[in-house]
């Protein structure tokens, strides 16, 4: 597993084209597969339940109609829209 974690830090910001300071990096497994925290110093391990779920935490905290993800990653404006047009609206707001 470490192997597929050895890319330096520089690679991350050459990909996705903006300044990284910190890079988490995250092992996603199986959905029956035990998740017990760190593997390592720095690698951690999540169900793809839990990762998912973090994901749509994050997103549903980003009001979709002011800061929407862009249109060149898909899956997460899909995820984004999903925890948005779940979440409860707020009394006397309409969206």
């Amino acid at each position: 597993m470490r192997k597929k974690f050895r890319l330096p830090h520089e690679i991350y910001e050459k990909v996705f084209n903006v300044k990284v300071d910190k890079v988490r990096k995250i092992a996603v497994c199986g959905f029956s597969y035990q998740s017990n925290g760190l593997r390592g110093s720095d690698i951690e391990v999540k169900t793809v339940r839990e990762f998912i779920y973090e994901i749509c935490e994050e997103l549903s905290a980003i009001d979709y109609m002011r800061q929407s993800i862009p249109e060149s990653y898909p899956l997460l404006r899909a995820i984004q829209m999903s925890a948005w047009a779940t979440k409860k609206p707020r009394a006397g707001r309409r969206h």
